[in-house]
């Protein structure tokens, strides 16, 4: 009975140290936190290494998980019970089911009003980077929460995401949107199909294009992990970051996919493969738990060699990256963290997001969508990729240095901001 009543998972409060007095300048920083992917890492990694190149290696960052700002942190198996009760339209029930809510209600406010006291105790706040404008993740925002920050609000490098099987977005999503972009005396976008979105909700909106900061992620050595120079090294990843991508899996026969092209390779070429474990979030799926890492599991049962596991921290997993020749990837940021090696990749793209971020690059010829992929058109994609990946290094270094040029920029933006308030 006890472990009933606990999955309703009332909001909890939590006691929040205020940052410590002193000269030094204070940042809150609301983010996708570091512990369940690595992607979401290395932007947080990113972003706070460029605010310290540039305000002082002094600054006080604190981190708070973002979904703290988001609507839907609300929305527990009490709220689902009401919101059910409330389509029965059967006023007892109803009332019933205030009442019993009245009291997980009450503690998200006072965690919410916890929330505004500590962001108000600094002297800058930081939103983003990663899917901020993701109605899988965030949208709609605690907009009264938002409203009443009193710091500068900059928006760092928010991206907008929409898979497969994302709901729509509705007004309300917009509001949100429009609230925060206002409260925000700075905001940048990771691309420019977000700078559109942005656009298309509101014309005058003019967010600054900046590359996602995970490029600036500084790549951390592993001992006793062996790449053979005589070898060509291929990295190998899977998205399953969500539920209806291990139904998207089986129905697009990724994993089949994959082990085709990985024995073809075998066959025909001296390889060592890695697989690059970016996620460790646990779905059920007719009875069964999948994981990234249990998908990487069922890709081996395939294939006629053995892979390594690189299953590390993001600055260990970027050091992988660096020693890579070639990447097949489904996740955002395992091509990012490609493109900041300057090696080359092919990515199966299952959200707007990886598109998005070809499109950057100008590298959309390497990018297949998840529903038109196929066992040739991988395998002819990827060979394609192998005669020009010198050339591709190359671009991607150009293109790398460029980026950043502009993450260095906008930051500095950022200390201009500060400058006039008086803050530095």
């Amino acid at each position: 009975m006890v472990a009933f009543w606990l999955k309703f998972k009332l909001p909890r409060l939590f006691y929040l140290k205020p940052p410590s007095s002193g000269k030094a300048l204070s940042i809150i920083h609301f983010n996708f936190g570091v512990d369940k992917n690595k992607g979401d890492a290395a932007i947080v990694f990113g972003i706070q290494d460029l605010l310290k190149k540039h305000l002082g290696s002094d600054i006080q960052i604190n981190s708070i998980n973002i979904s703290y700002l988001s609507h839907r942190e609300y929305l527990s198996i009490c709220q689902s019970i009401f919101n059910w009760v409330q389509q029965k339209n059967q006023p007892i029930w109803l009332n019933l089911a205030k009442i019993l809510l009245w009291p997980a209600k009450v503690l998200a406010k006072i965690r919410d009003w916890q929330i505004l006291w500590y962001a108000n105790q600094h002297d800058l706040i930081i939103i983003g980077g990663g899917g901020v404008y993701s109605t899988a993740y965030l949208l709609p925002l605690k907009d009264n929460l938002i409203k009443q920050f009193k710091p500068s609000v900059i928006v760092f490098a928010a991206g907008y995401n929409q898979g497969l099987q994302d709901r729509a977005l509705t007004d309300v999503d917009k509001q949100s949107i429009r609230i925060l972009y206002n409260k925000s005396r700075l905001t940048s976008v990771r691309d420019q199909r977000t700078y559109q979105f942005l656009q298309d909700i509101d014309s005058k909106f003019q967010p600054i294009v900046i590359p996602d900061p995970a490029i600036v992620l500084q790549s951390k050595p592993i001992t006793g992990l062996d790449f053979p120079k005589h070898k060509l090294k291929i990295g190998i990843n899977l998205a399953c970051h969500q539920s209806w991508l291990v139904e998207a899996a089986q129905k697009y026969q990724l994993v089949e996919t994959y082990a085709t092209l990985i024995n073809q390779l075998h066959q025909s070429l001296d390889i060592e493969v890695y697989y690059l474990v970016h996620t460790n979030y646990t779905y059920k799926h007719k009875g069964t738990n999948y994981s990234e890492f249990q998908l990487a599991q069922e890709l081996q049962t395939k294939l006629v060699k053995t892979m390594t596991f690189c299953d590390y921290p993001a600055r260990e997993l970027k050091y992988v990256y660096k020693n890579l020749d070639a990447v097949v990837c489904m996740m955002l940021h395992s091509s990012i963290l490609a493109f900041a090696s300057t090696v080359p990749f092919v990515v199966i793209g299952y959200d707007k997001k990886n598109l998005a971020f070809t499109d950057l690059v100008n590298y959309s010829e390497y990018h297949i969508h998840l529903t038109k992929l196929t066992a040739t058109g991988l395998s002819t994609k990827f060979f394609q990729l192998l005669k020009q990946k010198d050339q591709i290094k190359q671009y991607f270094q150009l293109q790398k240095t460029q980026f950043l040029e502009q993450l260095d920029e906008f930051t500095l933006q950022i200390k201009q901001l500060l400058k006039k308030s008086g803050m530095i």
